[in-house]
């Protein structure tokens, strides 16, 4: 029994810490362009870049 309570938890860190990195990458992705964004704010209203900035 203590073999395969193991051999499952150890199964379930990988998929754990796996979905956790996915979801840290995603995470910075977005911060990056709200920085982005944020920082030429200006810029997009003056060109008219709401929508296509909200898209992305």
């Amino acid at each position: 029994v203590s073999p395969l309570l193991a051999i499952s938890g150890g199964i379930m860190a990988h998929f754990v810490t796996s979905a956790t990195n996915n979801e840290l990458t995603a995470y910075a992705k977005a911060g990056a362009v709200a920085e982005e964004v944020l920082g030429a704010i200006r810029t997009v209203v003056a060109f008219v870049g709401q929508e296509k900035e909200c898209q992305r």
